[in-house]
């Protein structure tokens, strides 16, 4: 088994959280969100490619 960080996780470690969330208010991006909020969407967009 695996005990490591994934490659996906490790490479998330670069992105700026403070930065994604600091846009997202910027451009209210969660204006009408309900459940799934902008960085599960970034993080699903992000594990497809």
């Amino acid at each position: 088994m695996n005990s490591g960080k994934t490659v996906f996780r490790q490479l998330l470690q670069y992105l700026p959280r403070h930065e994604f969330n600091a846009c997202v208010r910027r451009y209210r991006g969660e204006y009408w969100v309900q459940k799934f909020t902008t960085f599960d969407q970034f993080l699903c967009l992000a594990y497809r490619t």
